[in-house]
């Protein structure tokens, strides 16, 4: 009996020890454009976090929310725009010589990664299977952007 005990203690330590070794927090929001819900699982190792701000009190009507490393220094912000958005922008940095695309892909979450004047990167990314896009924009470096891009991971709930 005791043997059973002491091998059941083992077994919950582990799983606790598993549990808490998750380097990610999974954030919730609801656009106000399009009454999707989006979760974004974000990469919080390294001192990395996500924060999220009361638009209300700044009468917005959409949400933001922003990338911090472990200096708390915003690397990167978000906001979500309509579905719609993400042609129109796909238009706007084909016709502005001050933008150059980076990268793109089709697959998935759909998503634009360009710079602005080599001094601003900016990601749009298609939610997909919703009406949902979130602008996420950096003005620290490309990889800062891409860094904080890649430690994302953004569903339809």
């Amino acid at each position: 009996m005791k043997k059973t005990f002491n091998l059941i203690c083992i077994a919950f330590m582990m799983v606790c020890l598993v549990g808490c070794s998750n380097s990610g927090l999974t954030y919730t929001f609801e656009s106000a454009d399009t009454g999707d819900t989006i979760s974004v699982k974000f990469d919080t190792s390294d001192g990395y976090y996500l924060e999220e701000y009361d638009t209300e009190s700044l009468l917005l009507d959409t949400q933001i929310f922003c990338v911090y490393d472990s200096d708390d220094t915003i690397l990167s912000q978000a906001t979500f725009v309509s579905s719609s958005d993400y042609s129109l922008y796909n238009i706007a940095i084909s016709g502005d010589s001050a933008a150059t695309l980076i990268d793109s892909s089709d697959e998935g979450n759909q998503y634009l990664f360009w710079s602005y004047d080599d001094s601003e990167f900016n990601y749009i990314i298609l939610v997909e299977g919703s009406n949902t896009a979130i602008v996420l924009g950096n003005n620290v470096s490309q990889e800062s952007a891409q860094e904080c891009f890649e430690r994302m991971t953004i569903t339809l709930e």
